[in-house]
C-alpha cells in the first residue's frame, strides 16, 4: 500500500482521479444532478517560493540565472564573468542584508541591473550556445529585466511607475523560480501564488457538494472563470440553472 500511494502522489493526478470517481458515484446516487443553484468562490494558494521585495527580486534573478548556468556551463561562465560576481551572488539575496537607505537601495538596484544586462548580452552573443539562453532562469531574468529596468542612450534607470511605467499585477513577475506566480491582495489578505477555486451546489433541498476544483492565476477574478467552470460542469452533466460568482466588488 505505501508503494501504491507513492505512485499516485508522483503521478500528479491522484487527487483528480479520486475526486472524479467520488463525484460520479454521487451523481449516480442522485445526490449531484444538473440544474439548481451553484456558487463559486476562491481562496488564496501560496506558491512554493519566498515573497520577495523588489530589490530582492532583481538580485535573486541574477543569482538564479548564474546558478543555472554554472550547473550546466561552468567553463563558459568562468571565461568572462567578473570575479566580484562570485562574492556578490554567492549567498541568497535577502532583505536582511540589503541597505535600508533609499539612495543606497537605488544604487544597488542599478548595480544588479548592469550585471543582469551584461549577463543577458553575453548569453545572446552569436558564439554562445543557444541552450544557455533557453535556460528557464535566463528567460526569467530577461522578462524581469524588461519589467524592472529601462535603458536608453546608454543610461539605465530603475523603473518608476510615473516616468517609465511598471507592469500591472496580472503580468508582473514576482519570483525567478516561478514565473506563473503573482501577488494579489483580496479582503486585506496579501499573498504570492495562485487562487484555489471551488464550486458547490447550494440548493436547500439537497446536500451541498463540491462539484468543481480548479487552480488559476492569483489575479483572476472568479467571475472571469465562469465559462471554464461551465465547460467542466457540462462535461460532468452537472451544469446549473443559476450560478453565483464573486465579481470582486
Amino acid at each position: 500500500m505505501p508503494e501504491f500511494r507513492a505512485r499516485l502522489a508522483q503521478s500528479g493526478s491522484a487527487e483528480r482521479l479520486v475526486f472524479e470517481a467520488v463525484l460520479s458515484k454521487l451523481a449516480a446516487a442522485g445526490w449531484a444532478r444538473p440544474g439548481g443553484r451553484q456558487r463559486t468562490d476562491s481562496t488564496h494558494m501560496l506558491a512554493a517560493v519566498r515573497t520577495l521585495q523588489r530589490l530582492e527580486l532583481v538580485g535573486e534573478a541574477v543569482r538564479a540565472a548564474l546558478e543555472a548556468i554554472a550547473a550546466s556551463f561552468p567553463n563558459w561562465l568562468l571565461s568572462w564573468a567578473p570575479g566580484d560576481w562570485f562574492t556578490r551572488y554567492g549567498p541568497r539575496v535577502d532583505a536582511y542584508r540589503l541597505p535600508r537607505e533609499e539612495h543606497e537601495r537605488t544604487t544597488l538596484a542599478l548595480i544588479f541591473g548592469h550585471d543582469g544586462f551584461q549577463l543577458l548580452e553575453q548569453a545572446w552573443t552569436a558564439s554562445t550556445p543557444a541552450t544557455i539562453r533557453a535556460l528557464p532562469a535566463v528567460q526569467a531574468l530577461r522578462r524581469i529585466w524588461i519589467q524592472q529596468f529601462y535603458r536608453a542612450e546608454g543610461q539605465l534607470w530603475w523603473r518608476d511607475a510615473k516616468e517609465h511605467g511598471r507592469p500591472p499585477a496580472a503580468l508582473a513577475l514576482v519570483s525567478p523560480y516561478d514565473t506563473d506566480a503573482r501577488y494579489r491582495v483580496k479582503r486585506s489578505q496579501g499573498w504570492t501564488g495562485y487562487t484555489a477555486q471551488l464550486s458547490e451546489n447550494c440548493d436547500e433541498d439537497r446536500p451541498h457538494l463540491i462539484t468543481y476544483v480548479g487552480t488559476g492565476p492569483a489575479t483572476e477574478d472568479d467571475v472571469e472563470t465562469t465559462p471554464r467552470v461551465h465547460d467542466t460542469l457540462e462535461q460532468r452533466g452537472l451544469l446549473p440553472a443559476e450560478h453565483f460568482a464573486d465579481t470582486a466588488y
